[in-house]
């Protein structure tokens, strides 16, 4: 059966019955034998900022946020993909027990946990606020050239960007393995305060001081076996430091890089999820240009949809 991500913009479209996708439109299309639509803690956390977010003026209702929820729900069949196994009821796992999971949970329960945890992101959105500022830093015709060419060909023929790539991945890989240390010794992670941050630093001071070099022989062996070992495969945990450290290497050169950090979150979070899936589909370019590169350059073989250029109902059936 194919499995179907759907960025958020086209669930937008959906709820506001934009572009002929209606509701009734979108279900009456959908053959359950043949796939099934997925839906992730991404999406909720897109619909929980704006339903509380402090940076948006004009927030949602909570008969709206109601309304948004049980879409994704008649419309995925409550069909959830997630990094971790926890307690759900679960589907499928796409590598035992390191993730992520197809479970079986309504969005309002979802939601619950995020938004009960919403004040978390902070901590996430001040290291992604950083590789946006750099981005900004860049020289609007060095974006231009940027613009003209895969970003796999940059890492191939730009050291810099090679180099930017590993240190970050590397890192991404620190904070990944400290966070299980933690896990292992029954630290509860959430909510993500100043408490947990800080005993997160002092891991991951340590991991830096004693295996930093480990960490990196890791992030080049990843990149050296990316056509060899799908990057999906080596579990969520490693996924996720890969496509984080792509994307950012991706925002500090400029490339199709969002101006706000939570976008740019999110842009990461549904490129790793949509790399289980068969298709994903969006309407933003910024996020297809980037998907792309990163696709490629992992040997990713999810088709990217652009549904201003495609009838993407024709996936449905």
């Amino acid at each position: 059966m194919k499995k179907i991500y759907l960025d958020q913009n086209i669930w937008l479209d959906i709820q506001l019955n934009r572009f002929d996708n209606s509701l009734k439109n979108v279900l009456d299309k959908i053959d359950r034998n043949k796939v099934e639509i997925i839906y992730s803690p991404a999406n909720i956390e897109e619909i929980c900022n704006s339903y509380c977010s402090p940076n948006i003026s004009k927030k949602i209702s909570t008969e709206e946020k109601d309304s948004f929820l049980d879409m994704l729900a008649q419309i995925s069949q409550q069909t959830e993909i997630v990094p971790y196994a926890n307690n759900f009821n679960i589907l499928h796992s796409f590598n035992i027990k390191d993730g992520p999971f197809i479970i079986s949970e309504h969005p309002e329960e979802c939601f619950r946990r995020v938004y009960q945890n919403y004040d978390s992101n902070e901590f996430a959105e001040s290291a992604q606020k950083h590789s946006i500022d750099k981005s900004r830093a860049v020289d609007e015709q060095t974006k231009g050239k940027l613009g003209h060419e895969s970003f796999v060909t940059i890492l191939e023929k730009n050291a810099a960007a090679k180099k930017l790539f590993i240190n970050l991945l590397s890192t991404k890989l620190i904070h990944k393995a400290a966070i299980d240390y933690l896990i292992q010794n029954n630290v509860k992670l959430q909510p993500w305060n100043s408490h947990v941050q800080r005993l997160a630093d002092k891991c991951i001071s340590d991991l830096r001081l004693n295996h930093s070099q480990q960490f990196i022989n890791m992030a080049n062996e990843i990149i050296e076996k990316r056509n060899t070992i799908d990057i999906t495969t080596r579990g969520f945990g490693v996924c996720e430091a890969a496509f984080d450290a792509l994307m950012l290497t991706m925002i500090e050169f400029g490339y199709a890089s969002e101006k706000v950090p939570m976008s740019s979150l999110h842009d990461n979070s549904h490129s790793i999820y949509g790399a289980y899936c068969d298709y994903f589909i969006s309407r933003d370019p910024r996020l297809i240009k980037k998907l792309t590169s990163a696709y490629e350059f992992f040997g990713i073989k999810t088709k990217i949809i652009n549904g201003d250029k495609e009838d993407w109902h024709i996936y449905l059936n």
